[in-house]
């Protein structure tokens, strides 16, 4: 049974614009990348090769049926996006400018 899912594993995945998939070993079976809106086609990049893919498209890896995949895996955002979750610097806050 295929589960097509959207990145939400923590909680700033689900405002990332794109994911980073690069693979770091060849030496499993299995373990591609499927993509719910480009029907049956499996994804697997070279090692050392990457696959960036925007965040709204459902997908998922099948199972590695040999070995261990090894991947990095990498969120990108706007600017706009992060600015929410990051404090602001020390000049723009009004406690820290006083004399």
């Amino acid at each position: 049974m295929s589960v097509f899912r959207q990145p939400q594993s923590e909680p700033f995945v689900g405002r990332a614009r794109f994911a980073l998939t690069l693979n770091l070993n060849e030496d499993y079976e299995g373990g591609y990348l499927r993509f719910r809106e480009y029907g049956p086609h499996l994804y697997r990049p070279d090692t050392g090769c990457g696959l960036v893919f925007s965040c709204s498209h459902l997908h998922e890896v099948t199972e590695v049926t040999k070995g261990r995949r090894f991947a990095l895996l990498s969120f990108l955002f706007r600017e706009v996006d992060m600015s929410a979750s990051r404090a602001k610097p020390a000049r723009e806050r009004p406690d820290m400018n006083k004399k």
